[in-house]
């Protein structure tokens, strides 16, 4: 049995940032309502939610301090209700996103558990009279804090505002199955779990990700809270491997539908310090093997991946894998390459219009509370970096690339709000909106279009399941074609900022390019070009 998800294309937003309806400044539901035409006429299939739920908002809603209750920034409990009976007369699902690894410290559950240590929620978070020394080389930036009230240190692998939830305790899990209970009967269609690799670690033994009761945590979670196997399930797991990626995701397993694939993100940093990274751009044989290859090996043991090159977490795409002097062509050749290899694809807000990171020198025009914490740890105490360094580095790497407003149309805020919004947009790029490129046949969106219908034609089983077999890959040049029974594909792209000439055969059809091309013995793709052909079966 083939599951809708192992074929959809999802979109994800981030709500903050994606379109303000009553202009506040803040992206809010009725903004999302308000753009569900245009989601569901550019070929998607389904809609991840970032946390719209009451929180402090010290991590962007990453810190809930209410998981039954949308924050007021975002609207009400009515309006996402509007929002999903929205999305179900146009033919849209829709993902929410489940934060179980930490709460917020306004959280009922840790405002209880720090007053006592032999209440009901006692045993809620992760408490200790010492702090663990072992888990002192986990990181410079402290993970413990100490309660005066319980006279104990509890952990928090982020922000102190975020502490830990104790997955050992069985009433943990109860909870959490609860939350996922309620929000199914609201109508939604799946989760996206937020550093769901964290939630059977092992303190004592220092063991975080991939601890020794994740896969059992997983397990039960997901059965308690009845969740069968047409609901979408999906895991943000960083460090991962093959063996692990099919513990998550082989149909025996119970446990998620798929995983995100992360592998070919790791080249783009070159750790310096604990928690230091600088840029580093991947070649294109490089993101060969840890993209292409990786995800192949894993589908065709049984697992399931999901395909991503963006998020809220991450840079632009442009700027972290392409080239900014050719963003249009880079943006396609990489969304080409994240729709042809199986899996499913899941297009961040943005990505389907080619946006780039924001440069700015001010500290001002940054809100990432990650970030502040590294530059008081790195620039002002241990003065290991000059401010010059970190600014390098943050507009290169940050996660505020991804969470600047969406760009709709050239006015004063791109169309995002008529206020002032929460976060500086990206007022540089103002020829990229979807405004401009709904009008352009070669623009990025319609691009992105085509690359949704494509996984709906005659094509569709490849990217499903197929084998693969490697043609010639560079350093700047991929060169692929996955098959199967019936069809055979070609995949051909070149990532770097010169011209590469390619031989193919006549007999082969063009099926996406980015303009006219006529095949001869040979083409010549120009800087960051690729094209996808049909190729003979027999040859």
């Amino acid at each position: 049995m083939e599951y809708w998800w192992k074929s959809a294309n999802l979109y994800q937003i981030w709500p903050k940032s994606f379109n303000d309806s009553n202009n506040d400044g803040v992206g809010d539901i009725n903004g999302i309502v308000e753009k569900l035409d245009y989601i569901k006429q550019n070929g998607f299939d389904a809609i991840w939610i970032s946390p719209f739920y009451k929180s402090p908002m010290v991590d962007n809603g990453y810190d809930v301090e209410d998981y039954y209750n949308v924050n007021e920034i975002f609207g009400s409990n009515d309006d996402f209700d509007k929002l999903i009976k929205e999305c179900k007369q146009k033919g849209l699902k829709v993902l929410i996103d489940i934060v179980v690894n930490h709460t917020s410290d306004k959280h009922m559950f840790f405002q209880e558990s720090k007053k006592s240590k032999d209440n009901y929620y006692s045993d809620f978070y992760i408490w200790r009279d010492e702090i663990p020394k072992e888990t002192l080389q986990r990181t410079s930036i402290p993970i413990w804090t100490y309660v005066e009230e319980r006279k104990q240190y509890y952990l928090h692998l982020f922000d102190k505002t975020q502490p830990d939830l104790n997955w050992d305790n069985p009433n943990v899990i109860k909870e959490c199955a609860n939350i996922l209970k309620y929000w199914l009967e609201k109508g939604v269609s799946g989760f996206r779990f937020d550093v769901i690799e964290l939630i059977g670690k092992d303190v004592d033994k220092n063991l975080f990700e991939n601890g020794p009761s994740l896969h059992k945590n997983i397990a039960q979670l997901l059965r308690q809270a009845n969740v069968d196997k047409e609901i979408l399930t999906v895991g943000e797991c960083w460090r991962t491997n093959e063996e692990i990626a099919l513990q998550y995701t082989k149909p025996d397993s119970q446990e998620l539908s798929m995983i995100f694939s992360f592998k070919h993100v790791s080249l783009t940093k070159k750790k310096i310090k604990k928690d230091w990274s600088e840029y580093n751009r991947p070649t294109a044989d490089q993101l060969y093997e840890s993209f292409v290859k990786y995800n192949f090996s894993i589908i065709q043991k049984g697992g399931w991946l999901s395909n991503v090159f963006e998020n809220h977490d991450l840079p632009r795409s442009v700027s972290l894998y392409g080239s900014e002097k050719y963003s249009q062509n880079s943006a396609k050749t990489i969304a080409l390459l994240q729709y042809v290899v199986p899996g499913t694809p899941c297009i961040y807000q943005g990505q389907e219009i080619g946006l780039k990171n924001f440069y700015s020198e001010d500290l001002n025009d940054f809100e990432d509370v990650d970030l502040f914490r590294k530059k008081q740890k790195l620039v002002d105490e241990e003065k290991f970096l000059s401010m010059n360094e970190f600014l390098n580095t943050i507009n290169k790497l940050g996660r505020d690339n991804a969470r600047r407003p969406m760009q709709w149309n050239n006015d004063v805020n791109m169309g995002f709000t008529k206020g002032k919004p929460w976060i500086r947009a990206c007022t540089n790029q103002r020829e990229i909106n979807v405004e401009n490129q709904l009008k352009d046949e070669n623009s990025v969106l319609i691009f992105f279009k085509k690359l949704n219908g494509l996984r709906k034609s005659e094509y569709k089983d490849l990217f499903i399941a197929s084998q693969l077999k490697t043609n010639n890959v560079t350093e700047s040049l991929t060169d692929f074609s996955i098959y199967n029974e019936d069809k055979k594909i070609r995949y051909v792209g070149n990532w770097s900022d010169e011209p590469i000439e390619v031989i193919v055969k006549k007999d082969n059809k063009v099926i996406i390019s980015f303009k006219q091309i006529e095949l001869k013995e040979s083409i010549v793709l120009q800087p960051w070009e690729s094209i996808l052909l049909e190729e003979n079966k027999e040859n």
